[in-house]
């Protein structure tokens, strides 16, 4: 993935899981990119399973790889990405 793309992905995040979880409305922007993003589209889904049926107890619900890092990055800064301005590895 090109550093733009991952860029743009960390700052979709929030309108992302907004979205999943019935918290604001469509846009064309956030539907054309999670038509073509892989990653944020399998976000969507988890942030709506989460939402709507949480994990069963005792499952093994894995979030996808750097999922954990960008919430916390989010709750710590208030902002999307990373609190020391590093970028994500690729």
């Amino acid at each position: 993935m090109s550093e733009h793309i991952i860029d743009r992905c960390i700052e979709l995040q929030a309108r992302i899981a907004a979205y999943a979880i019935g918290q604001s409305d469509s846009d064309p922007e956030l539907i054309e990119h999670l038509a073509s993003c892989e990653s944020c589209h399998r976000d969507f889904h988890i942030y709506a399973e989460i939402a709507y049926n949480g994990p069963e107890p005792g499952s093994a619900f894995a979030p996808p790889p750097g999922m954990r890092r960008r919430v916390i990055n989010t709750i710590v800064t208030g902002r999307m990405g990373d609190p020391e301005g590093r970028r994500p590895r690729q």
